[in-house]
C-alpha cells in the first residue's frame, strides 16, 4: 500500500516494479551522468554567452542594476543599501533577500554586473543535477537522463536565465531539493533546504506553508506535518507583519497591493474577497492569457505533474500568487516570476512520469512514453525558446553595435565616486556606485537636495521632445522654502544618440520663489521664476503640486498683456509636452513638486513698454477654465520690460 507521492513508511519508488529485476542500482558516475555533465556544460557554454551579449548590447536594465547596486553597497559595507527603490532603501525591507550576501564574494573578485548574469546561469544549470539524481533513484538512470535534459530544455528556464538577473533564481536548486527529499520522506534534508530558500525571497514563505500541509494532507504523518504547517504559518505572521515592516525605510505598506487591486487593498481584505466570494477568485484566475499561461508551462512536460499531488499542493501559493494578480508579467513565461513553479513542476513531473511509466507495462510501450516526452519537449523548445534556432528567437537582442561599444567605453570613465541618473537600459553599466537614479518613463528625474545626480545619462527625444536632461522635475521640497532645480550642461554626444550631461553646480541652480497659490482641479502653483536675455524669450519656470487626487488633464498658461489687458503671448502646454498629464501624477509619488519650464516667444514687432505675465490652467477638452479658489481666473507673476534686456 503506498499514499500520496511514496510507499507508506518507506521512501523507496512505489512504482520501482516496472523495471526489471535485479537491476543494479545506478553507478555513481556512469555514462548518462556524463552526457548530463556535457549537456549542462554546452547549456551555460551557450546561454552564459547569450546573456553577455545582451547586456553589452544595452537591453538589460533596472532591476539588473538594482542587484548591481546592493551586491556594491554590501561589499563596501553599506549591506543591502540601495537608491535606486525611493530615496534611501534597506532592500531587506523590500525585498526580503538576505542570501544573496553569498554573491558578495564573487562580486569582489569581478566588480561588475556580468558577474551576476554569469552566476545566474550556473545556479539555474546546477539544478539538473539534482533533478537528475532525484529522477534516478526513482525512474532508472535513463530516466533521470531524460528529465534533466528536459530541465535543459525547458523554455521558461530560458527566459529566467536572459532576462537580466532576480535573486528569485536562487530558490530553483533550492526548491528542488527540498521538494524531491519532502517526496521521499527525508523531511530533515527539506526542512534544511526549505530554510535556506526562506532566505531568498518572501514569497517563499508562503510555498513553506504548503510543504507542511502536504505532509499532513497528502503523507498522512500528522504530527511532524502540523508541526511544520505551525512553524511555516508562524514565520510569514513574522516575516510580513514585523520583520519587513521594521527593516523598511520606505513608508509605502503593502508595495504590490495594486496588483490586486480586483481583491482589497490589503492581504486581509484580498484573502477575504478569495474566501467570501470564490466566483471572483475563479474569474480572475480563469482569464484567457492565465489559461495560455499554465499551457505554456505544462505542455513541454506533458501535464505529467498533474499526477502528483504533493507537487500539486505545493505549486498552489505560487499559482495562486500569480494567477489572481493583475499584473500582466505575472503570467507571462518570459519574465521571473516563474522561477518558484519550475522545480516544483519538474519534481511532480518525475513523479507523474514514474506513475506513467508503471502503467505502461510493456517494454515497447515504455520507449513510446519516453520518445513521445521527448518529442513533445523539443517541439515546446523551439516553438517557446528565445534561443538560436527556435521560432522566438529575436538575435537582435544579442548583437551589440559599434555604438554600444563607444557608450561602454565612454561609461567606464566616468568617476566612481559620481552620482549619476540614467535611461533604464544605461543603468546597470554604472551601478557600481553609491547614488545611481533612475530617469523615468515619463520621462523625468526625482531630485532632492542631497539627490542632484552629477551626471545624467540619457537618449536623446525625437523631435518635439524635451530637451535632455528631460524635464519635468519631480522635486523634493518643504513647504515655503525656496525651490531649485538644477542646470546641466552637456559633455558628450554620444554616436546612437546617447547624451552625458554634467550638473553645474549649486550656483547654477534655478531657484523658484514659493507661491502657493491653489487653483480648482486639486492643483497649486507652488513657485515661479522668470528668466529672459536679450534673445525674444521669456522662460518661465512653473512648480505645481497636488492638493487632492487630480482626475483631469489639466493644462497650463502663461500669458503677456499689455497696459490695455490685451493678450499678445502666450504659451500653452501640459507638464512635460503632454508624456506626464496630471492625473499621473501621483502614480509616482504621494505628494508630487512637478517642475517645468514655459518658453514664451515674443511676437515680431512688440511695442516697447512694460507688460504683465499671468499664469492659468485649464482643461482642454471639453474647455473648462480652473480658476484660483478665492475666484480670480488668473494670477499675476510680475511685469517684464520690453525690449528685453540682460
Amino acid at each position: 500500500m503506498w499514499t500520496g507521492d511514496v510507499c507508506a513508511g518507506d521512501t523507496a519508488s512505489p512504482t520501482s516494479s516496472w523495471r526489471k529485476q535485479g537491476e543494479r542500482k545506478p553507478a555513481a558516475i556512469g555514462a548518462p551522468t556524463v552526457i548530463l555533465l556535457v549537456a549542462v556544460a554546452a547549456w551555460n557554454g551557450l546561454l552564459i554567452p547569450l546573456a553577455l551579449r545582451q547586456h553589452a548590447a544595452f537591453r538589460t536594465g533596472f532591476d539588473l542594476a538594482v542587484f548591481t547596486q546592493l551586491l556594491w553597497s554590501t561589499s563596501a559595507g553599506m549591506p543591502f543599501w540601495t537608491s535606486l527603490i525611493g530615496e534611501s532603501t534597506f532592500f531587506l525591507g523590500y525585498h526580503f533577500s538576505p542570501l544573496l550576501a553569498a554573491l558578495v564574494p564573487l562580486y569582489m573578485i569581478w566588480p561588475d554586473a556580468r558577474t551576476l548574469l554569469v552566476a545566474q546561469a550556473l545556479i539555474l544549470s546546477s539544478s539538473a543535477l539534482l533533478l537528475y539524481r532525484f529522477a534516478r533513484r526513482r525512474v532508472g538512470s535513463v530516466g533521470g537522463l531524460l528529465w534533466g535534459m528536459a530541465f535543459l530544455l525547458y523554455p521558461p528556464l530560458h527566459y529566467l536565465a536572459l532576462n537580466e538577473f532576480h535573486a528569485i533564481a536562487l530558490a530553483v536548486p533550492l526548491l528542488m531539493a527540498a521538494a524531491a527529499t519532502l517526496v521521499e520522506r527525508r523531511y530533515r534534508a527539506a526542512g534544511a533546504n526549505l530554510a535556506l530558500a526562506l532566505l531568498v525571497k518572501e514569497e517563499v514563505a508562503l510555498i513553506a506553508v504548503a510543504f507542511g500541509l502536504a505532509v499532513w494532507a497528502v503523507q498522512r504523518r500528522w504530527r511532524p506535518g502540523m508541526w511544520w504547517t505551525a512553524a511555516t504559518l508562524a514565520w510569514v505572521v513574522l516575516l510580513f507583519g514585523a520583520l519587513m515592516p521594521l527593516l523598511s525605510t520606505t513608508e509605502t505598506s503593502f508595495a504590490f497591493m495594486d496588483r490586486y487591486s480586483a481583491l482589497g487593498r490589503t492581504p486581509a481584505e484580498a484573502a477575504r474577497t478569495v474566501l467570501t466570494s470564490p466566483a471572483t477568485a475563479m474569474r480572475l484566475a480563469g482569464d484567457r492569457e492565465k489559461m495560455a499561461f499554465l499551457w505554456q508551462m505544462g505542455a513541454p512536460l506533458m501535464g505529467l505533474p498533474l499526477l502528483s499531488p504533493t507537487a500539486l499542493l505545493l505549486m498552489v501559493p505560487t499559482l495562486g500568487y500569480l494567477l489572481l494578480s493583475n499584473y500582466k508579467f505575472h503570467y507571462m513565461i518570459q519574465y521571473h516570476y516563474t522561477a518558484p513553479l519550475i522545480p516544483l513542476l519538474f519534481v511532480g513531473g518525475v513523479v507523474g512520469f514514474e506513475r506513467l511509466m508503471a502503467l505502461a507495462g510493456r517494454p515497447w510501450v515504455r520507449r513510446g512514453v519516453r520518445a513521445a516526452f521527448l518529442g513533445t519537449l523539443v517541439v515546446a523548445a523551439w516553438w517557446w525558446s528565445p534561443l538560436p534556432g527556435a521560432r522566438a528567437y529575436q538575435p537582435q537582442r544579442f548583437r551589440p553595435g559599434p555604438e554600444q561599444r563607444v557608450w561602454e567605453m565612454v561609461l567606464h570613465r566616468l568617476p566612481r565616486e559620481a552620482a549619476v541618473a540614467a535611461d533604464w537600459e544605461v543603468l546597470p553599466h554604472v551601478a557600481n556606485r553609491r547614488l545611481v537614479d533612475v530617469r523615468h518613463r515619463p520621462p523625468f528625474l526625482l531630485a532632492a537636495p542631497e539627490r542632484v545626480p552629477d551626471y545624467v545619462v540619457a537618449r536623446q527625444l525625437p523631435p518635439g521632445g524635451a530637451v535632455a536632461p528631460m524635464y519635468p522635475w519631480l522635486l523634493a521640497a518643504s513647504q515655503g522654502e525656496p525651490i531649485r532645480v538644477p542646470r546641466f550642461e552637456p559633455v558628450e554626444d554620444l554616436p546612437g544618440g546617447l547624451e552625458i550631461w554634467q550638473y553645474r553646480g549649486r550656483a547654477a541652480d534655478v531657484v523658484l520663489r514659493p507661491v502657493n497659490v491653489p487653483f480648482e482641479g486639486g492643483v497649486e502653483l507652488a513657485g515661479a521664476r522668470v528668466e529672459h536675455a536679450s534673445a525674444p524669450v521669456i522662460h518661465v519656470w512653473l512648480a505645481w503640486r497636488t492638493w487632492a487626487p487630480v482626475e483631469e488633464r489639466i493644462t497650463f498658461t502663461v500669458h503677456l498683456v499689455n497696459s490695455t489687458g490685451e493678450h499678445v503671448a502666450q504659451v500653452d502646454k501640459e507638464v512635460g509636452d503632454g508624456r506626464f498629464p496630471t492625473f499621473l501624477w501621483r502614480t509616482w509619488v504621494s505628494d508630487p513638486l512637478v517642475v517645468d519650464r514655459f518658453p514664451l516667444r515674443l511676437p515680431d514687432g512688440l511695442e516697447p513698454g512694460t507688460y504683465r505675465l499671468l499664469v492659468g490652467a485649464y482643461v482642454a477638452e471639453p474647455f473648462r477654465v480652473m480658476a484660483r479658489l478665492d475666484g480670480e481666473a488668473w494670477y499675476p507673476l510680475g511685469t517684464v520690460r520690453v525690449p528685453l534686456g540682460p
